[in-house]
């Protein structure tokens, strides 16, 4: 988020989503009374308050503007710059941080690892979160369990990486300087029928797990 987050914008929030505080609270992961500290202007709320408040909103598709809040009406949210993976597997979290599940990366390389990254999986991972990956023919540096992978022909490997993960699509633009989110249930569901199909025509990777 590139602007200060104010206090009357959570309070417009909570308004738009039909949320009392106490709810907003229970979302967040917050006390009812951190949450009436910070629309008071009692409290400067650090930044990983801030994404949780944000997270809990977007989760009922209330999203907040420069200036104030309101319904996000698009599907597709498009991050920029060099944090831009990083930021995705933000997302990642905070849509899987309830509810579990699994993460299908289509496309993955662990050799091209970013700063950050591998702590921001186990991070996801720490939630009972399982991953799934079509890596290239070949490549056997792998972060996890090599059950968790398959792979594919070169002639058929993208460096741009995509994940699947809930109802969203997350693809990689550029080398990674760019990630397209798209939020649609449908989808999703064709990105993950078409990732299982081929993950039931690839054997299971025969070479050891490097570190």
């Amino acid at each position: 988020m590139g602007f200060h987050l104010k206090g009357k914008q959570i309070t417009a929030a909570r308004a738009l989503a039909g949320w009392t505080a106490a709810k907003l609270a229970e979302q967040a992961g917050l006390s009812r009374d951190a949450i009436m500290k910070i629309e008071g202007g009692a409290v400067q709320p650090r930044e990983g308050t801030v994404a949780d408040i944000t997270h809990a909103f977007a989760g009922v598709g209330v999203e907040f503007t420069e200036y104030g809040v309101r319904w996000a009406s698009d599907v597709i949210r498009v991050l920029e710059g060099d944090d831009a993976y990083l930021r995705m597997l933000d997302d990642v979290y905070y849509a899987t941080k309830k509810h579990g599940g699994e993460v299908l990366f289509f496309c993955a390389d662990d050799r091209a690892t970013r700063s950050g990254e591998q702590e921001a999986e186990e991070r996801i991972r720490a939630n009972g979160v399982t991953f799934r990956c079509l890596i290239e023919a070949g490549n056997t540096v792998m972060r996890w369990p090599r059950k968790e992978y398959r792979q594919i022909p070169s002639e058929y490997f993208n460096h741009d990486l995509q994940v699947i993960y809930g109802d969203k699509v997350a693809q990689m633009i550029g080398g990674g300087k760019k990630m397209l989110i798209i939020h649609n249930a449908s989808f999703a569901t064709t990105a993950r029928n078409t990732f299982n199909l081929l993950w039931s025509f690839l054997r299971p990777v025969n070479a050891k797990r490097h570190a």
